[in-house]
């Protein structure tokens, strides 16, 4: 990557204030929660979720995830 440009694949969702920066590669069926920042020249691979109030570290790659909640009674 480099140059400025930003891709996105098919079938993705970008929540209420996400964000996604330059040189940013982000594959298929990727979802971004509210408020989730995706900083630059990093790749996000496919299926990848991204929780709401989530930073991405510039030059980071992910991979498949699971994204786990703390739920509170």
């Amino acid at each position: 990557m480099g140059g400025g440009l930003t891709s996105i694949g098919n079938d993705c969702l970008f929540m209420t204030g996400s964000h996604v920066a330059h040189d940013v590669k982000i594959n298929n069926k990727v979802i971004i929660a509210n408020c989730g920042a995706v900083a630059g020249h990093c790749v996000i691979e496919d299926d990848v979720i991204i929780g709401g109030l989530s930073g991405i570290h510039q030059f980071v790659r992910m991979g498949v995830v699971q994204l786990s909640v703390q739920l509170r009674w």
